[in-house]
């Protein structure tokens, strides 16, 4: 566990990257960078209301505006920000060339060179992911994406079989919620998904 006294009070998200650099979001000042030894390195990035963040092949993603609509990329200093027409809760490393977005309206898929996006149309089972409103995300080491819905409570998408999977009961879960997936050794087959709320 890192321990360090910043004077950074209102911490909205986190993120890791490759180089061991921690980078934390903060309401009011923007972008903070800390060593993984706990020490404070630099602002980065000064904008207010910033509300999610993501670092991703040397390049910071982060969410902003009065509606959450507005990705920003940085990369090396300088910043390119991107009207969305719908508000964004959660950024996801998707892959190699993308990343993940859970919307109010749906799924959104960006593409990490051109920053273009689409919208993610998968139906199966009766879920439409295109509809729903997504306040969470978060990828396992398998591939499988489990999503907080506002409509359905978890859903999940396996990339082996690209089938829609309801998780329990159908519950409003109004905001981020997945914090941590643990999996247990394989011969159990069990998981366990550790909630916020």
């Amino acid at each position: 566990m890192i321990q360090c006294s910043i004077g950074i009070p209102f911490v909205t998200d986190a993120t890791v990257s490759n180089d061991g650099m921690i980078y934390i979001s903060e309401k009011n000042s923007g972008i903070h960078c800390i060593s993984l030894q706990g020490e404070y390195i630099s602002q980065l990035y000064h904008q207010k209301g910033i509300t999610d963040i993501l670092c991703a092949d040397n390049k910071i993603y982060f969410v902003s505006g009065k509606d959450c609509d507005k990705l920003t990329v940085l990369e090396n200093g300088k910043a390119k920000t991107q009207t969305l027409p719908y508000g964004i809760n959660n950024i996801c490393d998707y892959s190699s060339r993308e990343i993940m977005l859970s919307c109010e309206k749906g799924i959104a898929i960006v593409d990490k060179e051109t920053t273009k996006y689409s919208v993610m149309s998968i139906q199966s089972h009766g879920e439409d992911i295109s509809v729903n409103s997504y306040n969470d995300i978060l990828k396992d080491e398998e591939g499988t994406l489990w999503f907080a819905s506002s409509s359905n409570g978890i859903v999940t998408l396996s990339q082996k079989s690209v089938q829609l999977k309801k998780i329990g009961q159908a519950q409003s879960i109004k905001s981020q919620m997945i914090c941590l997936m643990m999996k247990k050794p394989r011969s159990k087959k069990s998981e366990k998904l550790l909630l916020r709320q």
